[in-house]
């Protein structure tokens, strides 16, 4: 049986890989807080099986490495309202797909290493009021 935990913010301590599974079990959760908690690593691949019930993601001010982006264009995110990614080591290109998360207000994929042009779908987020995209290495226009 799934917990029904709604919000879950910052741990008191520091959390660890182990600690990983347990948050990926709430399925209820709709706002995920774990910034500068010393998370290192790639990005659970869990977070992209949550339920529609997630609504706001922010993993800043980690050590999370690698290319995110493949969790972001799983069918649950598109009921993300904020994602916040900001200050981590997250590489690669951003893709494509984000333009489809219609109902995102805030994105903040700032203070990473992300690559490439900034996708001309992120024109398409009607909704959008915030995005930050600085301290990458991104070329072009903002859309």
């Amino acid at each position: 049986m799934a917990m029904k935990i709604h919000s879950l913010v910052k741990f008191q301590q520091p959390i660890d890989r182990k600690s990983t599974p347990l948050i990926c079990n709430l399925q209820s959760l709709v706002y995920l807080d774990l910034s500068s908690n010393n998370l290192v690593g790639m990005i659970p691949s869990c977070l992209g099986s949550f339920s529609r019930s997630l609504h706001i993601l922010r993993l800043a001010g980690n050590k999370l490495i690698g290319v995110v982006m493949e969790y972001l264009g799983c069918q649950y995110f598109h009921y993300m309202v904020a994602i916040d990614l900001s200050c981590n080591k997250i590489s690669g290109e951003i893709p494509d797909i984000m333009g489809s998360l219609n109902r995102l207000v805030l994105l903040n994929l700032s203070n990473n290493m992300f690559t490439g042009s900034i996708p001309l779908s992120l024109g398409k987020l009607s909704n959008l009021e915030a995005l930050d995209l600085s301290t990458n290495s991104l070329s072009g226009e903002i859309p």
